[in-house]
């Protein structure tokens, strides 16, 4: 039995599998790794590219980005 781990995305579907590669992250945010402050910081920059959503979701997003 193969071994297969559930993995966040908002665009490919079975490429991920397919083609062997994991894909992390939103094009929108860019390189995570220049968001400061870490989860905060990425809360902050997904609440400026979607200020009409709710606390919650930003959350979300910043829990999976």
């Amino acid at each position: 039995m193969a071994t297969m781990w559930g993995i966040h995305n908002d665009t490919l579907t079975h490429e991920l599998v397919d083609e062997g590669f994991v894909s992390i992250g939103w094009d929108e945010l860019g390189d995570l790794s220049t968001i400061p402050n870490g989860r905060a910081g990425k809360k902050d920059a997904l609440h400026e590219l979607h200020p009409r959503d709710s606390p919650n979701r930003i959350a979300g997003r910043a829990g999976v980005a």
